[in-house]
């Protein structure tokens, strides 16, 4: 199914629409299960094979976010995950990669780049193309890389801008920070601090009230 064919345009596309914003607008969660299903759909009607990959993309990017959020209040151990995921179709195998930050995902790949055939990305993901007879010494390639270029351990909380006046954040104000946008790794949220401002209220949020 393409996005300029008739069965998209008319008969898939209205209906996602008209399911997510008229019949499931009471719940965000039944929003984003409709997405995720209709998404399978989508690329299961031109080759029904992609979506056996496509899930095992999403549990593996599960499973790494899970993991990112068990170490979070470990910085050391939150910095060492690095998820690199491969499938292979007969000798030729397509590869999902995740980095933290601190470890440039994009640098390590050109540096491996012999074993590979192709990639692409940049420093918190990326894709690559690799022959069956070439994983084990890219593996060790990668594995080698990484020790040498270990993240530098970064302090918990970098201030781009301290505010000395309240007023400045005003709503106005703060709506321009969207000029700022779109944010990524190379441009990442700025993160503005105040101080000498007393705290009237506070109460935890979350399943386990661990978050103010």
């Amino acid at each position: 199914m393409l996005f300029s064919s008739e069965i998209f345009l008319f008969v898939f596309l209205p209906f996602v629409l008209f399911v997510y914003y008229c019949l499931l607008f009471w719940s965000r969660t039944a929003q984003n299960l409709f997405l995720l299903v209709m998404s399978l759909l989508f690329y299961a009607y031109g080759e029904p094979w992609f979506v056996f990959v496509m899930m095992t993309s999403i549990m593996a990017n599960w499973l790494f976010g899970l993991l990112v959020s068990r170490f979070k209040e470990n910085k050391k151990a939150a910095m060492t995950i690095l998820t690199v995921m491969v499938c292979f179709n007969g000798d030729s195998g397509k590869g999902s990669c995740r980095s933290c930050s601190g470890f440039n995902l994009y640098q390590a790949l050109a540096a491996c780049s012999e074993h590979l055939e192709s990639f692409g990305g940049h420093a918190l993901a990326a894709g690559l193309n690799i022959r069956r007879e070439e994983l084990p010494a890219f593996r060790a390639a990668l594995h080698a890389y990484y020790l040498s270029h270990l993240p530098e351990k970064k302090p918990d909380v970098s201030c781009d801008l301290l505010l000395c006046d309240g007023a400045l954040l005003s709503i106005e104000n703060v709506r321009e920070l969207d000029r700022l946008e779109p944010y990524g790794s190379a441009n990442p949220r700025p993160v503005l601090c105040i101080s000498d401002v007393p705290l009237l209220s506070a109460y935890g949020v979350g399943a386990e009230k661990q978050h103010l």
